[in-house]
Formats: structure tokens, sequence, C-alpha cells
């Protein structure tokens, strides 16, 4: 029994050791991805805002020709 408490010490030390680089590994994953995936937003979102714009000067095009239609049937 002695001679097991002796290897007590260095297998805490060696889960703690394997625990910790797990955890570290893990956060370092977290933050790789959040830092791409903020990247990638801001271009997305202006993406969006391109085609909202686009799309919004095609509905006013649309509405001018049929107030155009309706002024002209009055």
């Amino acid at each position: 029994m002695k001679i097991l408490l002796q290897f007590v010490p260095p297998v805490i030390k060696a889960i703690l050791t394997v625990a910790g680089f797990m955890i570290g590994l893990g956060w370092g994953a977290y933050q790789a991805v959040s830092s791409i995936a903020k990247a990638e937003a801001s271009a997305v979102r202006d993406e969006i805002r391109v085609i909202r714009t686009l799309d919004m000067e095609h509905l006013n095009k649309r509405f001018d020709k049929l107030e155009q239609l309706i002024k002209e049937e009055r």
C-alpha cells in the first residue's frame, strides 16, 4: 500500500496537467471561431445592406410607375 501512495501525487499532477491542456485547447478553439465569426458577420451585414438597397430601389421604381398609371387614369 505504501508503494502505491508514492504514485498518487504524480498521477494527480498528470491528470491536472492534461485537464488544463484540454481546457486551454478548448478556449483557444472557441476564441478562433469567435473571431472568424465576427469578421464574417460584418462582411455579411455589408452584403445584405447592399442587397436591401437594391431591392428598395426596385420597389420604389415599381410604385412610382403605379402612381403614374393611377394619375393618368384620373
